[in-house]
């Protein structure tokens, strides 16, 4: 029996989304969601056409018409919280939604639950209010931690956005193993959401608030600057802020284009669009359905969670769920466990089918087969691997074996990095299809190259790009230029490009130091002599020996 490691999750209050995102980037299943705007809805819909939306005030939804589920999140809203106390909560229409996430984590028991609240929720009243949502928490039978984090500092986003959440699990193992997420290098910059030399449409060009900057700067604007019009607390008196590295806070007063962030860029001054938004939420690749006018988006992207923030708790949360530690000797049938020649089949994080040639399965399965029939087949498994090998100098540089080698380094790669990546996609659409990606990676590395990349070097990469030419020359800048163009705020900033033939390694290695130093992202160039290497390691499970070749290619780069 093989056990699934896709936990099952609902979102209360989705709004556009930026919860369930971040927990299917970490790989879990969003099975069931609720909101009650009605547009709020259609936008939802069209981001996550396979989750089922519950359209409608939640107070009218019985917890028997949810499914049963292992992870309940959502972002309540707290702004409403009375400082006279629950009582008081009670009677207000926003405070008592956060009385039916008790009514269903009473019911339902899911094993873990994420809320997402604003800042300010852990000073409010004095603490009061936090503490007694604490308390009901753990009267609902969970073990609460609480973090503030700011979208800079945690989701390597340009954007000065911080929020509360609040972890809890039902079991003490779960709550003593979990950790927030550490905080990572920003490497990501303006430039990266902004583009200064692109016209937007005639309507971001216009506005009150852009009326009163140009006043108030008497005409004098720096570009790539961004603008913020803010109010004074007494709501009478407005005043201007500006940032040069990040984007201000968007506030839900954004809805009423006086608080749209502002910039010059290349024509005129004008607002931020609603994608540039969506971006600065770390929801790059958002879909915006036309019939939603501005005047919402603009609300639902500053409502909108941190993707980038809430996706590294998801992974630390579902890490734990999923103890690894201790299931991966329970992930195969006890009678599966065979031992060939004193090397143990090992199988974790795959089902059988992934990590076994079918003919090899097919044994297992098998409990009454001899052991020679098993070392018969591990002798053709061994002669296929080293067909492998030699099918590479068989394919011919150039257009016409393109496909044939686009195959071969997915089916390679993919089996020199089973131990260390996961989920391979092949020819992947980003970008509304606009780009493409050859093979498509998901890093869920828990030690090793790829582990160490993200938590030891603070390299951004939640997933690993591959690309494939197969040119009789070198690479040369348009290549570079090309898988750059592939790298974004939800892939991330780290890619393999793999080649033919490295003449010269000096010009190679110039080219990726200037990548690396000019925006700081991470290009390897990997061509036919390392594949080759890196596949005899793998033949010989020298996991470790993968590990420190790719360390030193990374080396070559960073020193």
């Amino acid at each position: 029996m093989v056990l699934s490691n896709k936990f099952k999750v609902v979102d209360l209050f989705a709004g556009a989304g930026g919860l369930s995102k971040a927990f299917q980037q970490a790989g879990a299943d969003i099975i069931w969601a609720n909101e009650i705007d009605k547009y709020a809805c259609i936008l939802y819909r069209e981001n996550f056409k396979d989750v089922y939306l519950a359209e409608g005030d939640i107070k009218d939804i019985r917890s028997e018409n949810i499914p049963d589920f292992d992870i309940l999140i959502g972002g309540f809203p707290c702004q409403s919280f009375s400082i006279a106390g629950k009582s008081r909560w009670l009677d207000n229409e926003k405070g008592n939604l956060f009385f039916e996430i008790i009514r269903l984590l009473k019911v339902k028991k899911p094993r873990a639950i994420l809320l997402e609240g604003v800042k300010g929720l852990k000073s409010h009243d004095n603490g009061r209010t936090l503490k007694i949502i604490t308390e009901e928490l753990q009267g609902a039978g969970y073990l609460i931690k609480n973090a503030v984090l700011n979208s800079m500092e945690y989701g390597n986003i340009p954007h000065n956005k911080e929020r509360m959440y609040i972890v809890g699990f039902r079991e003490l193992k779960g709550f003593e193993m979990f950790e927030f997420p550490q905080k990572v290098k920003m490497t990501n910059m303006l430039s990266d959401i902004i583009n200064l030399s692109e016209i937007k449409s005639e309507k971001y060009y216009t506005g009150k608030s852009i009326d009163i900057l140009k006043e108030s700067k008497g005409g004098k604007i720096d570009k790539g600057i961004i603008y913020q019009l803010r109010y004074s607390q007494n709501k009478k008196e407005k005043y201007i802020i500006s940032e040069h590295d990040f984007c201000p806070a968007l506030t839900l007063y954004i809805s009423k284009r006086e608080h749209i962030p502002i910039i010059k860029d290349n024509f005129d001054t004008r607002l931020l669009t609603l994608d540039e938004c969506f971006s600065f939420q770390g929801f790059c690749d958002i879909k915006i359905p036309k019939m939603i006018n501005d005047h919402m988006l603009y609300r639902y992207a500053a409502n909108c969670s941190s993707v980038t923030v809430v996706e590294s708790i998801a992974r630390n949360l579902v890490d734990v769920l999923s103890n690894k530690e201790e299931l991966n000797d329970e992930r195969i049938d006890s009678s599966f466990k065979m031992n060939i020649n004193s090397n143990t089949i090992k199988c974790p994080q795959k089902t059988l089918s992934q990590a076994i040639p079918d003919s090899l399965l097919d044994i297992l399965e098998n409990k009454n087969l001899i052991s020679s029939k098993i070392e018969t087949v591990v002798e053709k498994t061994t002669e296929s691997n080293t067909g492998i090998v030699s099918e590479l100098s068989d394919i011919s540089p150039g257009n016409d074996d393109a496909n044939r080698f686009h195959d071969y380094i997915t089916e390679v790669i993919t089996k020199i990095f089973s131990s260390f990546l996961s989920r391979p996609q092949k020819e992947v659409k980003i970008y509304e299809g606009r780009k493409r990606v050859d093979i498509l990676f998901d890093n869920l590395a828990e030690k090793g190259f790829f582990y160490e990349l993200k938590n030891n070097y603070h390299v951004y990469c939640p997933k690993i790009i591959i690309e494939c030419k197969n040119y009789s020359s070198i690479p040369s800048n348009p290549e570079f230029d090309q898988l750059i163009g592939r790298f974004n705020n939800n892939i991330g900033k780290f890619g393999i490009l793999i080649c033919r033939k490295i003449d010269n390694k000096k010009s190679i290695l110039s080219k990726c130091k200037d990548v690396l130093n000019g925006r700081r992202e991470y290009i390897m160039v990997l061509c036919d002599n390392d594949i080759e290497k890196l596949l005899k390691l793998h033949m010989d499970n020298d996991i470790e020996g993968i590990n420190n070749f790719l360390r030193s290619k990374f080396d070559e780069i960073i020193l």
